[in-house]
């Protein structure tokens, strides 16, 4: 492998243990976090949790621990069905396809299609993790980037597939929890969910993973994004219509 690739980086273990990742302490990730948003800061946080109760209709702002569930096990709901499209829409992908998936892309592919379905498994990921609605919604943000940097850096030998869906879901949602939801949080929400997993370990536990392979797959997807995971708020707008545009968010919840 190269010097400089991505993937060597990612599995070196002497870099490995040298980083910040989740089972450092809140105050470690959350410095991470600030050095990684740059210039625009840890407003985004709240400008997101702002905006998504600005862009949903008032009847379906439910209080209460029941409530909020309800809403983030839809929006988790239309995340995967977008995906689900998406994974219809690429070309039929079979075993022999991930050796042509780059040193990076390899690390997403499961050895054989999980037996869960992407809904379900969005389903458990927004139920067990305590991850937000914003959360979810820049997630899907993430999740984009990541597969227009992929589709141009393998030319467009990697995609989301039956093989790799669940995993690239998965490091998106480690990654956008990290940004949006590890230190600005609203209390009640934390009680009720006991807030987002703090630790590798704990995602890899959510998601059916190990706590190294949740480790390679969030660093992959950082080095292949540049470390750039702050996301507009005309990111964020853009994928609330998208969504709501066609017919993946409940119209209840559409703005």
């Amino acid at each position: 492998l190269a010097r400089s690739s991505p993937l060597k980086r990612a599995t070196d273990p002497r870099r490995r243990s040298k980083m910040p990742l989740s089972v450092a302490p809140a105050q470690r990730r959350c410095e991470g976090r600030k050095r990684a948003l740059g210039s625009c800061g840890m407003g985004a946080s709240v400008a997101c949790k702002q905006l998504f109760k600005q862009l949903t209709p008032a009847d379906a702002q439910l209080t209460g621990a029941e409530g909020r569930q309800s809403v983030k096990e839809r929006v988790a709901t239309a995340v995967a069905d977008f995906l689900s499209e998406v994974v219809r829409l690429s070309k039929g992908a079979r075993m022999d396809d991930a050796a042509d998936s780059g040193p990076v892309g390899v690390l997403f592919w499961a050895r054989s299609v999980p037996g869960i379905a992407i809904r379900d498994y969005a389903q458990r990921v927004a139920r067990y993790s305590g991850c937000s609605c914003p959360a979810l919604l820049i997630a899907c943000v993430l999740l984009l980037r990541f597969l227009r940097a992929m589709a141009k850096a393998t030319a467009g030998r990697f995609s989301a597939n039956p093989y790799t869906v669940h995993r690239i879901f998965l490091a998106c949602c480690v990654l956008a929890t990290k940004v949006q939801d590890d230190v600005i949080e609203e209390a009640e929400d934390s009680k009720a969910s006991g807030g987002p997993p703090s630790t590798n370990a704990e995602w890899g536990l959510v998601g059916g993973v190990s706590l190294q392979e949740v480790n390679r797959l969030e660093l992959a997807v950082l080095h292949v994004l540049d470390f750039r995971v702050h996301v507009t708020e005309r990111e964020f707008v853009e994928v609330v219509e998208m969504l709501s545009r066609n017919g993946f968010l409940p119209a209840d919840l559409r703005p």
